[in-house]
């Protein structure tokens, strides 16, 4: 490396042992070669559970997870999630036990190997129950690195839990302040300020890969990445140097318990499906100036816009079923609870492999079939046409028409109540 010409690196990249260079000398003839020694082996991995049996639906039940292991000492990316869910299982367990709570519902708390590199440990198990999980599994929490400083609040979350999670937020003390809660730290507008899931994040694959409705979040310095993460340095003592840790650490966990209990108590699923209607509508007006592109070349959005609509009448459905049933009548409330559970679910695109496209969500997802794929395709279409392939984009709007129709029509329920045009 000291041989290489060319520009200096910036300083944030320097290291102290040798300089470096951003790319060799254009008139360098130098040839390197290099050896990996890396040898690919498999290794067992070991996911750990306990279990809070409902009392009337041991079968639906919330997933409470944080990873256990990490490269390093992993105080922040790993502990600290870990205490949570330790913690949470002790406290909600004496609950039932000695306080006489029962929960409707389940909660399972899950603790994560090989977390590090697109938490395999929670794929894999995923992967593993994929076919019948979606029906069981109704929210996931998410608990790494929840704690990583203290003046900010970092939130990814479906849409079906903004309400419910806005609610518990302004349930929960701000551990900073002398007086105020979360929501008055993170305002009126904190929707705006989700962030999306990255593939490292557990919670990813369970919304983008199961279609199961989840929330991750933390405490975090505005505009700072926590330094340690990652490294050998991510240690206790380095961890301890966050002001307020324990206080954070248990507002964390005030939000995930009462987040849990909310879903495992009540009759209806606090799951707010109506809140997806307001998404395709707002994405709809994202594509709305493309009208007359797509016109152009002989297609249409009408039909994409005809299908939000067939969404939105179809929540309203559900709204008034929920409101006219009996709920005291356990097989009723259970088939509507089974219809708000399969929002998320139905918005995994049915029309692609999960072995050629595992994160089908068109949402959350990546890939072709997402919506902001079909959305990057028509701004494309306006200043670069020759780029964009009609056939891609016809395919586009057709199997995204085709998924929100069809998960209109399971929220609708019973087939002879709709009355559809395809």
């Amino acid at each position: 490396f000291s041989k290489m010409g060319g520009m200096e690196c910036i300083s944030e990249w320097k290291g102290g042992v040798i300089g470096c260079t951003v790319m060799p000398s254009s008139t360098s003839k130098m040839t390197v070669k290099l050896n990996v020694s890396n040898v690919m082996v498999d290794r067992r991995i070991l996911n750990i559970f306990g279990a809070i049996r409902g009392f009337e639906e041991p079968d639906r039940y919330v997933v409470i997870g944080a990873q256990r292991d990490s490269w390093g000492p992993g105080a922040a990316k790993a502990g600290v999630g870990t205490a949570i869910l330790l913690e949470l299982a002790r406290v909600i367990a004496e609950m039932v036990k000695k306080d006489g709570y029962k929960p409707r519902r389940s909660i399972i708390f899950a603790s994560w190997s090989a977390g590090e590199y697109g938490a395999v440990g929670a794929t894999e198990w995923l992967e593993g129950y994929s076919a019948t999980l979606h029906a069981k599994a109704f929210t996931y929490i998410n608990l790494d690195a929840a704690v990583l400083g203290f003046n900010h609040m970092k939130i990814s979350a479906s849409p079906l839990l903004y309400t419910l999670l806005e609610t518990t937020m302004k349930a929960v003390k701000d551990p900073i302040k002398d007086s105020g809660s979360l929501y008055d730290r993170v305002g009126p507008d904190w929707v705006k300020t989700v962030v999306p899931l990255g593939l490292d994040n557990a919670a990813f694959p369970f919304l983008a890969y199961s279609g199961i409705p989840v929330v991750s979040f933390g405490f975090c310095n505005k505009g700072e990445e926590y330094s340690f993460l990652g490294t050998t340095w991510d240690t206790v003592e380095n961890l301890r140097a966050t002001d307020k840790l324990y206080a954070l650490m248990r507002a964390a966990a005030e939000v995930a318990g009462q987040i849990a209990l909310r879903l495992t108590h009540d009759h209806e699923l606090f799951l707010d499906f109506e809140r997806y209607s307001e998404e395709l509508l707002a994405f709809q007006e994202k594509i709305l100036p493309y009208y007359h592109d797509v016109k152009m070349l002989g297609l249409t959005l009408n039909w994409l816009f005809f299908a939000r609509g067939d969404f939105q009448r179809a929540t309203d459905a559900l709204r008034r079923d929920i409101a006219n049933s009996d709920r005291e009548n356990r097989v009723v409330r259970r088939a509507l609870n089974d219809r708000i559970m399969k929002v998320e679910y139905d918005f995994l695109s049915p029309y692609l492999s999960p072995k050629d496209a595992p994160f089908r969500h068109i949402f959350f997802g990546k890939g072709p079939h997402t919506l902001q794929s079909l959305l990057e395709n028509l701004q494309l279409l306006r200043y670069s046409k020759d780029r964009v392939n009609v056939n891609v984009l016809k395919e586009q709007l057709a199997l995204i028409t085709w998924t929100i129709k069809g998960a209109a029509n399971a929220l609708v329920g019973d087939i002879w109540n709709t009355d559809n045009e395809f």
